[in-house]
């Protein structure tokens, strides 16, 4: 299924979300002893999402997937599942609005900007912040960005530039 959503044939990618596999991609995420299958289920999740097909993966109820698995045992589960909750966050001022007010998914940022397990999840983590800060119509939630400023402060110091980018860029959205 990865390989299909993978590819840039917007039809292929159609064809999952008719299909009826987001439910069973959400079930993948739940099988907590398989770590590989969590990843490949968020990483086609992660394609969708980036798509059209944003708001179907949430109406399948990742999301509260997704931020459980911003803590799994896994870094890259956990990167994938940050990177889905970004592209989700990233796609209008409603799914925005709609992941911060996701129980564990401002906590499951945090503890990946505070202890990033590589500096992929540094840059991912810090990009999905940026887009919790994007918007002007209406504004992001002033608790939930205000919660990132010490995380985005220190990223502005940090010496990938990647990662400062996105802290500026925050900083950039927040002060618009």
């Amino acid at each position: 299924v990865r390989q299909r959503v993978t590819s840039r044939d917007a039809p292929q990618v159609s064809q999952v979300v008719h299909a009826g596999l987001l439910a069973n991609l959400c079930d993948a995420l739940r099988v907590h002893h398989c770590p590989s299958l969590q990843f490949e289920a968020a990483w086609v999740l992660t394609n969708l999402s980036a798509s059209v097909h944003a708001h179907a993966v949430v109406g399948a109820g990742a999301l509260p997937l997704l931020a459980q698995l911003l803590r799994a045992p896994d870094s890259r589960v956990r990167e994938q599942a940050a990177w889905c909750i970004g592209n989700v966050a990233g796609d209008c001022s409603a799914c925005r609005d709609t992941v911060t007010d996701l129980d564990g998914v401002i906590e499951g940022l945090m503890f990946n900007l505070l202890h990033p397990a590589s500096r992929a999840m540094a840059r991912t983590a810090t990009w999905v912040v940026s887009n919790l800060c994007r918007g002007s119509e209406p504004r992001p939630d002033h608790y939930a960005t205000s919660v990132f400023l010490p995380a985005i402060l220190d990223g502005l110091r940090s010496d990938d530039t990647p990662t400062a980018l996105n802290c500026a860029r925050s900083l950039a959205f927040l002060t618009d």
